[in-house]
C-alpha cells in the first residue's frame, strides 16, 4: 500500500521512517532532507507495492499487472529492455507522497536491491494449461473461468472475453466447406486451433498445412 497523499506532514515523515528513510536537518541552514538509510526496509516496501514476487533467470523482474492479470517483465540491468520503464515506476513510488524523495542513485540502488529481495525465480513463464482472457483466466482442463491471480505465471493477455455460451457458426461453416464435410477433419482442425492457443506442449507435435491454392490454408 502506497503512503497516501494528503497526510499531515509529521504523519508522512513517520511513514517514511517506517520504510527506511531518516530525516536530517542541516544545523547551519535549517534545511530538511531525507536520507535512505535502510535499503532493506525500503525494498521490502517497494516489492509489496509493485507485487514483485518473481524474477527470471535472465535477471528480469516480473511485476503483476492487476488490470490485465498478467506479469510484465522488466530488465534489472541498465540498458536492458524495460529498465528505464522500471526506473520510472520506482521513481513514482519515491515521489508518490507529498515529500519528493527521488534521485538517480537511490533508484539504481533500489533496483539492484530488489533483485536480491525477490527470492522466487521462474525459469519459464506461460507453461500452465490456461488462457488469460479479458474477463478472467480460463482453466482448460475444467473449462472454468476464475479471477486473475498472481499464481498464474503468464505474460500473455487476450483482448477477448470468454463466453461459454458463445457460438461460432461462421467458423464451423467455413471448416465444413474447406474439408468438404469431413467431420473427422473438422474435429482435428478444431483440436489444432485449441492446442495452438494454449500454453501446452504436451503433445510434442508441430503442424504444417499444405495443398493447392484457395483451399483455406491461410485462413
Amino acid at each position: 500500500k502506497l503512503i497516501p497523499k494528503g497526510l499531515e506532514r509529521e504523519q508522512t515523515i513517520e511513514c517514511l521512517q517506517q520504510v527506511g528513510f531518516t530525516r536530517k536537518i542541516n544545523k547551519k541552514t535549517g534545511l530538511e532532507s531525507f536520507i535512505l538509510t535502510d535499503i532493506n526496509l525500503w525494498v521490502e516496501y517497494v516489492a509489496s507495492v509493485l507485487k514483485a514476487g518473481y524474477k527470471t533467470v535472465s535477471n528480469e523482474i516480473a511485476l503483476f499487472n492487476d488490470e490485465l492479470g498478467k506479469y510484465d517483465l522488466f530488465s534489472a540491468e541498465k540498458g536492458g529492455i524495460g529498465y528505464n520503464d522500471l526506473a520510472q515506476i520506482i521513481r513514482g513510488i519515491f515521489n508518490y507522497s507529498d515529500i519528493q524523495l527521488w534521485n538517480g542513485a537511490n533508484g539504481a540502488k533500489t533496483i539492484n536491491a530488489l533483485v536480491l529481495e525477490i527470492k522466487e525465480k521462474v525459469v519459464r513463464f506461460n507453461q500452465g494449461t490456461y488462457i488469460n482472457c479479458k474477463n478472467g483466466v480460463l482453466l482448460l482442463d475444467s473449462q472454468e473461468l476464475v479471477p486473475f491471480s498472481t499464481k498464474f505465471l503468464t505474460t500473455h493477455s487476450s483482448k477477448i472475453e470468454y463466453d461459454p455460451d458463445a457460438g461460432c457458426s461462421l467458423f464451423l461453416e467455413t471448416l465444413e466447406n474447406i474439408v468438404d464435410g469431413d467431420q473427422e477433419m473438422v474435429t482435428l482442425i478444431q483440436q489444432i486451433f485449441g492446442y495452438s492457443i494454449s500454453n501446452s506442449m504436451a503433445a510434442n507435435v508441430a503442424f504444417w498445412l499444405f495443398g493447392t491454392g484457395r483451399n483455406g490454408k491461410s485462413l
